[in-house]
């Protein structure tokens, strides 16, 4: 049902809409019906909202870990315009100039650093830069910008049907850089393994981060701030 159809079934009187699930679909459906004019009924299993966005507290180290998503780009451009409508935007750690710090296996930290250039040409740079890459990793990272670049030309549809592992094989990235950064970010902005989600994804996510504005955001959101709205 199209935006138009919605509105001009809520001005027929009051409706009632009943959502099943109180994840970020379910949470963005409310607020838009609500919105719309319809009285929402949301139903929930657990006992708090959030889904897979949510946080918990680790039992053997006692760290409060983020269950979900652990890194929002600039690209996610529905999801913050969610969070300014639930008003909750202000409690995301926003880092500007970037840098992205990635633990390895071996107990050291990488630094992945995005410069104040445009789009393919900061992300290009920081990836150049990552300590995680070896000098082969990093001249193979070339065939990556001609990828950009044919993407922002002809679109991401035909890489739906290639994951993300795959497509970083077809890139030539050893098993060591996969590891150390393209399976920690896809985890991060995807929510899946690169065996799971497909390539089309994750390149639309490194066209879309255009500036350092609207480069990395960590989100560090308690499902009881999302809960206030409701």
């Amino acid at each position: 049902m199209s935006e138009t159809q919605l509105k001009k079934r809520a001005t027929q009187g009051k409706r009632t809409a009943l959502i099943a699930g109180g994840g970020v679909a379910g949470l963005a459906a409310a607020v838009f019906l609500d919105e719309m004019g319809f009285e929402v009924k949301l139903c929930e299993k657990l006992p708090v909202l959030g889904g897979r966005a949510r946080s918990f507290r680790d039992r053997k180290t006692g760290m409060i870990i983020d269950k979900g998503q652990h890194m929002l780009m600039g690209a996610y451009h529905e999801t913050i315009a969610l969070l300014e409508r639930l008003g909750v935007k202000h409690k995301l750690d926003i880092q500007v100039p970037t840098t992205v710090s990635i633990f390895n296996d071996q107990s050291r930290f990488n630094h992945f650093k995005l410069g104040n250039r445009s789009t393919p040409y900061a992300v290009f740079k920081a990836l150049m830069g990552f300590g995680g890459f070896g000098l082969i990793d990093k001249c193979k990272l070339l065939k990556l910008s001609v990828e950009i670049k044919k993407i922002r030309e002809q679109g991401t549809s035909h890489l739906s049907n290639m994951t993300v592992r795959q497509y970083l094989n077809f890139l030539g990235q050893s098993p060591a850089a996969q590891k150390n950064f393209w399976d920690v970010l896809t985890l991060a902005t995807l929510n899946d393994l690169p065996d799971h989600t497909t390539a089309d994804g994750l390149l639309g996510v490194l066209n879309k981060c255009a500036t350092i504005e609207s480069a990395v955001m960590s989100a560090r959101l308690m499902a009881d701030d999302v809960m206030s709205r409701f």
